[in-house]
């Protein structure tokens, strides 16, 4: 996952993006319900949803994540040292699972996808970083921009939508959004910096952004066109239409 908070830019994004994914997550409800956030990295957003309610669990990569995460988060979640291409879960285990920027950071971002619907039973949120953005853009034009660690691959809307479908088979998207879509040097708390990163905008702008992917039935089949037409009558067997000519000739003779 990406870690933004090198200097008073990125701990403001940080916090941009803690809102963004409550608010993403607003209507989820709370109370006996399992999440489940796949690479949590040091856990500085496992805390966010343990107070919003949820019965969090976390897997991570690596040994020194996940003892920097159970430092940081104690025993409010359950963690574990998985994989995220092969989760240590029953299928549909999780009521909720999360994907934060794990797409972007993953060698093989199908297989865990994957993985991730398969534990998943209700509802699984996604978020990436949008090459289209103006901070990719920059970034793209000045490497002393700071992003730690730098993305595997990076994410359009038109991009990732494609990989789910492909991937998954077209699922209802419940929700979608971004923020930060100004330049980097404007991700400060003053009041017009803060309006325009903070509020909600489409995904075609954010830096970060998300969606969220309705997993509760089978995929969508758009179904094929079928084209019917009525059936032609058959037409009687040729010694049939012999034999009927056959016996109205007399008839027509007789009345002539």
């Amino acid at each position: 996952m990406i870690v933004w908070e090198n200097d008073r830019h990125g701990q403001f994004a940080l916090e941009q993006e803690k809102s963004f994914l409550l608010q993403m997550t607003s209507n989820w409800r709370r109370r006996h319900r399992r999440l489940l956030q796949i690479e949590c990295g040091t856990g500085k957003l496992l805390e966010v949803f343990w107070e919003a309610g949820f019965d969090l669990s976390a897997t991570a990569s690596s040994a020194t994540e996940v003892n920097k995460a159970r430092t940081r988060i104690g025993h409010r979640a359950e963690l574990h040292l998985a994989q995220a291409e092969d989760l240590p879960f029953e299928d549909k285990s999780f009521d909720y699972v999360l994907l934060l920027t794990a797409l972007d950071y993953s060698r093989r971002p199908q297989a865990v996808l994957k993985e991730a619907a398969r534990v998943c039973a209700k509802e699984l949120l996604i978020s990436f970083l949008n090459k289209y953005s103006i901070y990719a853009l920059s970034l793209a034009r000045n490497n002393s921009l700071p992003v730690n660690p730098r993305p595997n691959f990076w994410w359009s809307w038109t991009s990732l939508r494609s990989f789910l479908v492909h991937t998954l088979g077209p699922r209802p998207v419940q929700s979608k959004g971004g923020i930060l879509p100004g330049p980097y040097i404007t991700w400060q708390p003053q009041p017009v910096c803060r309006i325009l990163n903070s509020a909600l905008c489409p995904n075609t702008f954010g830096a970060y952004c998300g969606l969220r992917l309705d997993l509760t039935a089978d995929p969508l089949i758009t179904p094929l066109p079928a084209w019917v037409q009525p059936r032609p009558k058959p037409s009687a067997p040729y010694t049939n239409r012999v034999r009927e000519n056959h016996h109205a000739r007399p008839a027509a003779a007789g009345w002539m």
